[in-house]
């Protein structure tokens, strides 16, 4: 930014000394002050440009293992060509006697975010009314404005360019971790399901992971079974709901916590189930799980939701219930075209966000007319561009519910019950791992308590991966 530059003939706001004083702290001490500066602001968080350049070098200097002195910072300058643009040896030097107290740098640090924050603010609002202007919709006005006014709330800076080496690097340090001697692959969330874990190595950040089902198959479970887990790690999760009430979702919640039939509690409970329910309910309460339950939502309200589930409540996995039943922001477009846009709108979002994005969707009829009913990864190419944009595709199927459905007439395919009458054998099939293979795994699905158990818990007891 240039250090003239105004806003309605007005200086954006900005603290000189404290940029300075910030400098001088990480020249006395930089084994102090840079790690607390580093927790707090970016080069952008300073408004003047020669400040930006020597934080820069600063930055530069650190990743080198060379701590960041007058001398130092000087040299690397020099080396660069820099130093006149960084106001010269003596304007670095001078920085060192503008730290009244180097104990107060991360105050300081805290008061310049604050200050970054605001001009980041006045920018928008600026953007935002010169598309208005210029003849962009209220939609994309909206859009960009939420987008950018939630990026400066989450603190996150735009990169606009990285090396292939400083990607590679990045990825290896989030990845990865260094257990004797060897990378280890960091797990992601879990799931709960011991074989779907290990496939995928759980959830990553800025996945969008589709689950995809006809009705009744055990979709919701699913979801819950897996968003409690997380939950029950101290991870907020956030569920957003266009089907369900949050009555509804917390009665199946409290249906698989304390393990009482979804049925019986219609009628009335014994004392013991009574009290079951009673400690169900308080595990619940005391989990990072949030429940949002508006319906009709457009894929602008969506994001605006889901990104202060993030920001307010620190969510690092959202769940949307269902796709289907987001509203388009434009009713004149086909099917096909609004899937694509809501899809793209979560596989943006997840990646924006950082955070796993689970997005489940209802499957045709058209899967249940092959033999043996089970749905394909083709069965999505109707559904806009899901297949494209999801990261994981996973089908649920349910063989022995398809076949007793085809022999009853009294159960119809749409029988709203059916997901909590039948216990079986859940088939989950990953149909779709862009960073692995695909494959399948099996769960027992108790339908009267929505539960979801390993297949087979007792061959995972003795073997196969652990998480932390």
């Amino acid at each position: 930014m240039n250090d003239s530059k105004e806003f309605l003939d007005r200086v954006l706001p900005h603290s000189l000394e404290l940029e300075q004083a910030v400098l001088g702290a990480i020249l006395v001490d930089s084994e102090s002050a840079l790690p607390v500066a580093q927790e707090i602001i970016t080069v952008n968080t300073f408004y003047h440009r020669t400040h930006q350049l020597i934080f820069t070098q600063m930055l530069r200097l650190a990743q080198k293992g060379i701590h960041p002195e007058p001398m130092s910072v000087v040299e690397s300058l020099q080396q660069q060509e820099l130093l006149g643009r960084a106001n010269g040896e003596i304007y670095i030097y001078a920085l060192t006697a503008s730290v009244p107290d180097s104990s107060a740098v991360e105050t300081h640090c805290k008061v310049l975010r604050e200050k970054a924050i605001l001009r980041g603010i006045i920018k928008a609002c600026n953007a935002a009314q010169k598309s208005s202007y210029e003849g962009a919709g209220p939609q994309t006005v909206l859009n960009e404005l939420d987008s950018e006014v939630t990026r400066l709330m989450l603190g996150v800076d735009r990169i606009e360019f990285t090396t292939a080496k400083e990607a590679a690097d990045s990825f290896i340090a989030t990845c990865f971790e260094e257990r004797d001697g060897e990378l280890v692959r960091r797990p992601g969330l879990d799931t709960g399901f011991i074989d779907l874990d290990r496939r995928l190595g759980g959830l990553q950040k800025g996945d969008l992971v589709i689950v995809a089902s006809r009705p009744g198959t055990g979709k919701t479970a699913f979801i819950l079974n897996a968003a409690r887990h997380v939950a029950e790690r101290g991870i907020p999760v956030g569920i957003i709901s266009l089907e369900m009430s949050g009555e509804q979702l917390s009665s199946r919640l409290l249906a698989m916590t304390s393990e009482i039939p979804l049925s019986g509690m219609r009628g009335s409970l014994s004392r013991e189930e009574a009290e079951k329910l009673t400690m169900a309910g308080q595990r619940l309460q005391n989990l990072p799980l949030y429940l949002d339950d508006a319906p009709k939502l457009s894929p602008l309200q969506l994001r605006s939701h889901i990104r202060k589930l993030v920001a307010q409540k620190g969510v690092q996995l959202v769940v949307i219930d269902y796709l289907g039943l987001v509203q388009p922001e434009d009713g004149r477009k086909s099917a096909y075209e609004q899937v694509t846009e809501v899809s793209r709108y979560f596989k943006n979002l997840a990646r924006e966000l950082n955070i796993p994005i689970i997005a489940v969707h209802q499957l045709n009829r058209e899967c249940e007319n092959r033999r043996g009913g089970r749905p394909r990864l083709h069965d999505l190419r109707d559904s806009g561009q899901l297949e494209q944009d999801a990261d994981i595709v996973i089908l649920l199927h349910n063989a022995s519910r398809w076949e007793r459905r085809q022999k009853a007439d009294e159960i119809t395919l749409d029988d709203e019950h059916a997901e909590i009458c039948f216990g079986d054998t859940l088939i989950v099939d990953v149909a779709k791992f862009r960073n692995g293979e695909p494959g399948e795994c099996r769960l027992l699905f108790q339908g009267a308590t929505m539960q979801l158990l390993d297949k087979e818990p007792e061959e995972h007891k003795t073997g196969g991966l652990t998480y932390d």
